[in-house]
């Protein structure tokens, strides 16, 4: 019995992508501006399996293209060259793909969508709505689909390849931490790198009661946010009439990755 919020927590920690290994990554980037046309020397794209429907994706971002801009292929024009379309290059002119310098890695269609994580239990713990964060990236997509224990579908080609850093977040509390809110005496937030801490009351003389609990949010952040929004359930979880009741606490935007949720718990 008691009143808790519940602090979201990566389900499964940082896992790394097992995907299928990429088509071909080049080393050197493109090396030809050739309007609609991604141009490697020394690719040989036709050796490598590219075909019509495979990705292109950009591994390193170039001005006016984020990484993992992309493309897809709609030619192999020879060895050296394939004819794209999409948001990795302008419609007319040069640039993201189509310009000399980009570095990129192809991905065959088939395996495009998916991140990919050998041994995991994908189906006990994540449904389509839940977040993956590539911790690699910096970049966050939404589950389209379950495949399996070990594949999931994204909302983007190129969302996760083989090597990437992953997080896992449920939208439906998942792998949240309890904590309890009962006997609080304070609670406060740091501005300066975002952690929440709980202060409870002391217990009896020679008692084992933990005293005080820090959560530090998953990444350093210059703001409070999430210890205002623990604050703001807190107290509207206190209010409740019933005196068994559990309350989620949603992801917070912000940081670098652009989602905050509760990282390491520490008792003392």
């Amino acid at each position: 019995m008691g009143k808790y919020i519940n602090v979201p927590q990566s389900i499964l920690g940082t896992l790394t992508a097992t995907n299928t290994a990429v088509l071909y990554a080049s080393t050197l980037g493109t090396d030809g501006a050739v309007e609609g046309k991604v141009t490697d020397s020394v690719a040989d794209f036709v050796s490598d399996g590219v075909s019509v429907g495979d990705f292109v994706i950009i591994t390193t971002a170039v001005t006016g293209y984020a990484v993992r801009s992309w493309a897809e292929v709609t030619a192999v024009d020879d060895l050296n060259t394939l004819s794209v379309t999409g948001p990795g290059l302008p419609a007319t002119g040069i640039g993201g793909l189509s310009a000399s310098g980009t570095i990129f890695s192809v991905i065959a269609a088939a395996d495009a969508y998916q991140c990919v994580v050998s041994g995991s239990n994908f189906q006990s713990v994540l449904e389509p709505g839940d977040w993956v964060l590539n911790t690699t990236t910096n970049i966050n997509y939404q589950v389209v689909e379950v495949l399996s224990d070990t594949a999931i579908l994204l909302t983007s080609p190129g969302s996760v390849i083989v090597g990437d850093s992953v997080v896992l977040l449920s939208t439906r509390g998942e792998g949240s931490v309890r904590v309890c809110i009962d006997n609080l005496s304070l609670m406060r937030g740091n501005i300066d790198n975002g952690q929440l801490t709980l202060h409870y009351l002391k217990g009896p003389s020679g008692g084992t009661v933990t005293q005080k609990l820090t959560v530090d949010p998953s990444e350093g952040i210059t703001t409070d946010a999430f210890a205002k929004e623990f604050m703001r359930l807190a107290e509207i979880t206190w209010s409740s009439k019933w005196t068994n009741v559990t309350t989620q606490m949603k992801l917070v935007g912000g940081g670098t990755q652009g989602i905050i949720y509760g990282g390491t718990l520490t008792w003392a």
